[in-house]
């Protein structure tokens, strides 16, 4: 083929590349489920790591305090652990708040422990070096090797990290996730997490098939489910909403329903009372953290 031949060819190729026609448009906005700045709660000066909700004030635990609205306590341990809020009690691993003055709860003998979790009136603890992690209740032991953080749901509870165990009534692993989770919940037919690479895993508690999502575009780092929905959060600063429903493995389509960007990670997140649901989100900007509360208008 001659030069200028050749030359025609690729000119012609690259008009028709570039037809609109051949093109998707941009889909038009539409009306739907948006998440709207409710109120702006507070700026504590360090970055909150967990979050409950107690008489409609937020439990905040970080590194160095325990503050419940604008009381605030010393708390040299480091907290990381879920807040429960159960019958005018918050418990925050290892604390325990029933007054003014929280109680620094005895740490049982043994291996450190990782972390702990109020669960069904009883503390669940994660203990050991990662490669011989416990889970104990009580006077009972599981061996969840790789495991980092626990979460439960009625019966269940799932401890997870670099591997994923689901004790519901038997203790069995679930396929291993590509990268360390971070955050986890449990719901009747799934087993949630967020990993290292801002992927949402989706574990069908039937038969512990996997499903992956993309949810953010960097590390997870929070998850609440409330009411069917799954809220997520992570170092990209993304506030997601999704319904449980529309997660595998299901065939709907798994999108979140609503988003909000914020400028700083999101560390920590609750749903709380209110008309209309209601997320309570921690960012960290800088070095400081920002407390505010999100509508969910649908």
């Amino acid at each position: 083929m001659r030069p200028t031949s050749l030359l025609l060819v690729l000119i012609t190729a690259c008009r028709c590349g570039s037809d609109p026609s051949s093109v998707s448009a941009p889909l038009a906005p539409v009306d739907g489920p948006r998440l709207e700045l409710a109120d702006e709660l507070a700026q504590p000066a360090r970055p909150i790591l967990s979050l409950g909700w107690m008489r409609d004030v937020p439990v905040m635990g970080s590194r160095g305090s325990l503050a419940m609205g604008d009381r605030s306590f010393d708390a040299p341990a480091y907290l990381g652990a879920p807040v429960s809020v159960a019958e005018g009690v918050v418990r925050a691993w290892p604390y325990e708040l029933r007054d003014e003055t929280p109680t620094e709860l005895p740490i049982p003998e043994g291996p450190a422990v990782q972390t702990g979790v109020w669960l069904r009136d009883a503390w669940w603890w994660l203990r050991g070096e990662a490669s011989s992690r416990e889970l104990v209740t009580g006077e009972r032991t599981w061996s969840v090797p790789g495991a980092d953080v626990i979460a439960f749901d009625g019966e269940r509870v799932v401890a997870a990290g670099h591997r994923v165990w689901l004790l519901e009534g038997e203790l069995r692993e679930l396929t291993r996730p590509h990268y360390a989770i971070a955050a986890a919940s449990v719901t009747e037919e799934r087993v949630l997490a967020l990993d290292a690479n801002g992927q949402m895993v989706v574990w069908s508690v039937s038969d512990g098939s996997s499903t992956t999502l993309v949810a953010h575009l960097g590390a997870g780092r929070a998850m609440a489910v409330a009411d069917g929905r799954l809220a997520t959060g992570g170092a990209d600063g993304r506030v997601a909403v999704w319904r449980l429903a529309d997660l595998p493995p299901t065939e709907r389509s798994a999108e979140p329903i609503a988003e909000t960007t914020f400028a700083g990670p999101i560390d920590a997140m609750v749903w709380t009372p209110g008309e209309r649901p209601t997320l309570t989100v921690a960012v960290t900007e800088g070095r400081r953290s920002r407390l505010v509360r999100l509508r969910l208008v649908e």
